[in-house]
């Protein structure tokens, strides 16, 4: 007479019903893991360009005008030169390119590694010595609103 076995394991509609469950459990958790990295790299992003605003507002009060933009990349503003006409406040009177970050001692790029640009408008890139430009007072409140009232 023959012995009956009993089997062991797990049959494949088993296997697949256990697995699509972990895939669900898996997605469920992900979701909000991923919104939390999200959330965490937007206040970072905040924080630098926050950080550039605050450097910014420092350098206009310290020097009575807002930087040149960095046209060359080496992060260091691009003044106006002997070359230039006293009515530029900037080289070449180009008043866009990228934040001049080493001359405002902050950081690079954001968050995710794309530099930082910047644009500025000619009247408020003269220095206090400048004959065009005779007296400024720094209004901030936010790096959209600055802006730097002159009079002549």
């Amino acid at each position: 007479m023959k012995a009956i076995r009993s089997q062991n394991g797990f049959t494949l509609t088993e296997i697949a019903i256990v697995m699509l469950i972990l895939g669900l459990v898996i997605a469920a958790g992900i979701t909000p893991l991923t919104r939390l990295i999200q959330s965490s790299q937007i206040a970072s992003n905040q924080e630098r360009l926050e950080a550039a605003r605050e450097a910014l507002l420092a350098f206009a009060a310290v020097n009575g005008r807002l930087p040149c933009p960095d046209r060359t990349g080496d992060g260091i503003e691009d003044q106006r030169t002997l070359a230039d006409p006293v009515g530029f406040g900037c080289a070449g009177n180009l008043y866009e390119g990228f934040l001049p970050w080493a001359t405002l001692g902050v950081q690079q790029t954001d968050y995710w590694g794309t530099r930082l640009r910047y644009r500025v408008s000619v009247q408020f890139t003269r220095a206090g010595a400048d004959p065009a430009w005779t007296c400024g007072t720094v209004n901030g409140q936010s790096l959209a609103g600055t802006t730097l009232a002159g009079c002549t």
